[in-house]
């Protein structure tokens, strides 16, 4: 009784790991032959928001883009359109993410992958923000961001239960390998390419923070500048009506919905 009532609470968790995790559908992999290439024709002006999920991805994105634009309101309809994902070619289309016409001088691009990964792949000699969130905080934002992306009701599974779920069948090593991320970014924090955060920094200390990027990214950032990124990237301007759509990130969701012929989940801003 007590399994098939876990079950009932937490069938579309049971779905998505039965479809992607045991029997590792591609697109939601990373595809590392994609950034393998990328890497080949990378440029050193590059900035590449190396941020694990869930620890300041977006914001960190949207804070590059705001100083790229000079402060101009968002007309992007997703962050991939004008930040490609390096190892996402689900979320690419296929497309090649360095063949994609962003603004301003400074191409942006995002990923979540650990710092020998950036080796791996040769994207490494790009400039690279990474991003260090506590990781009881992380895991408390991942429980609503997963569950929702499967439409579950997050207030239907325990947090505890979550993690143990995730642990054992979505991955095991998630704990590990944000630990090791740590400790790689922090050995190469000092390097003249990295730029390391931790994720209260960039939410206490926002205008130091949009400074240090600014100047890490080549931008000439003046006071008035600074002062319009921090309110661009303000939670009530990205979660507000004109612009939470921008930042939402649905393809799981939707992914899941065509799969199980679900009812599209209602979207609210983060």
């Amino acid at each position: 009784l007590v399994a098939v009532a876990i079950y009932v609470r937490c069938r579309g968790l049971y779905a998505f790991v039965w479809r992607n995790a045991w029997f590792g559908v591609p697109r939601f992999q990373p595809n590392m032959a994609a950034a393998r290439a990328y890497g080949r024709a990378a440029r050193d002006t590059d900035v590449i928001v190396a941020v694990p999920s869930k620890s300041g991805t977006t914001l960190t994105q949207h804070i590059c883009h705001q100083l790229r634009v000079r402060g101009a309101e968002p007309d992007f309809e997703t962050q991939y359109a004008v930040m490609p994902w390096l190892e996402n070619s689900f979320v690419n289309a296929g497309v090649e993410p360095g063949s994609v016409a962003q603004p301003g001088d400074v191409r942006v691009f995002k990923s979540h992958m650990r710092y020998r990964e950036l080796l791996d792949t040769n994207v490494h000699r790009c400039k690279i923000i990474y991003v260090f969130r506590d990781l009881a905080d992380r895991a408390r934002s991942l429980h609503p961001f997963v569950l929702s992306n499967l439409h579950v009701r997050p207030d239907s599974v325990s947090l505890s239960l979550f993690l143990a779920l995730f642990s054992l069948v979505i991955d095991r090593n998630d704990v590990r390998n944000q630990l090791e991320s740590l400790c790689d970014f922090w050995a190469h924090r000092n390097d003249a390419n990295v730029l390391f955060f931790f994720f209260d920094d960039l939410r206490e200390q926002r205008a130091e923070c949009v400074r240090r990027i600014a100047a890490f990214m080549g931008v000439d950032a003046d006071d008035a500048l600074v002062d319009v990124v921090c309110q661009q990237t303000s939670h009530a301007v990205m979660s507000s009506a004109a612009h939470w759509h921008r930042f939402v990130e649905s393809y799981v969701r939707d992914a899941v919905a065509r799969d199980f012929k679900l009812p599209p989940a209602k979207r609210v801003p983060a």
